[in-house]
């Protein structure tokens, strides 16, 4: 959920400043249950957020949500996302939103809800990508240039298929961005939902993978099990 260091940050102090900066932040929006609760689970219980916004469409998602740690939660199917989050902040607007959606009709709406100066993130495919076929115009950026926001996107993958072309200080900053993970795993800080378990077959990877592109894949994760035993501790 945070850009690499910039050139006058090192990894050793930029974390630390994270974890300070999040602890001011008046508040923090987050949308999308896949990857959005485990960003609200790293706001509110590893960072300290003044407050987490969070939202879902079904009684589930909500109640994920709030257990995640999420301070407010709305239903974006019925209440107006944006004048909610005006009333908490006092028509101020939250310092970062976090949108994993994918979608453009979210991107738009999630993008009017940042404060002048905040942050808003996406993961990889960013405003007007949404298709994955072609670009299409979007006004993201108009909003977000409206407000001196800044559009910050995410792409890891470039961390794993593009190794050679990351300097000693990118490489670091994966490296602590992996150590603070697996940290805040093993103190039960920020830990997956998994809400369906499948064989390792191929069949059934296949059927997973389709009902994750039929919105049918369940909250959270879908977990491959590679060897039974090893994962019952026998």
């Amino acid at each position: 959920m945070t850009e690499p260091p910039t050139k006058t940050e090192t990894p050793d102090i930029y974390f630390p400043a994270m974890r300070a900066v999040m602890r001011w932040l008046l508040a923090a929006f987050f949308i999308a249950a896949g990857v959005g609760h485990l960003a609200v689970q790293m706001a509110a219980r590893a960072l300290g957020a003044g407050a987490v916004i969070s939202s879902g469409s079904t009684p589930q998602s909500i109640a994920l949500a709030r257990q995640s740690g999420a301070h407010h939660v709305f239903n974006y199917k019925r209440d107006d996302i944006a004048a909610e989050i005006a009333k908490l902040t006092s028509g101020r607007g939250v310092d970062v939103v976090f949108d994993a959606t994918y979608s453009e009709q979210s991107f738009v709406e999630t993008a009017k809800t940042v404060r002048r100066g905040g942050r808003w993130i996406v993961l990889g495919v960013g405003p007007g990508k949404t298709t994955r076929l072609a670009e299409t115009h979007s006004p993201v950026d108009a909003i977000l240039a409206e407000r001196g926001a800044r559009h910050v996107n995410v792409n890891l993958l470039r961390y794993f298929y593009e190794p050679a072309t990351l300097d000693s200080e990118a490489q670091a900053f994966l490296q602590r961005g992996m150590a603070l993970a697996m940290e805040w795993a093993t103190q039960g800080l920020v830990v997956p939902h998994v809400s369906q378990t499948i064989d390792s077959t191929v069949e059934a990877i296949n059927a997973g993978l389709q009902s994750l592109k039929t919105g049918r894949g369940g909250l959270g994760k879908i977990a491959v099990i590679v060897d039974r035993d090893l994962a019952a501790g026998k």
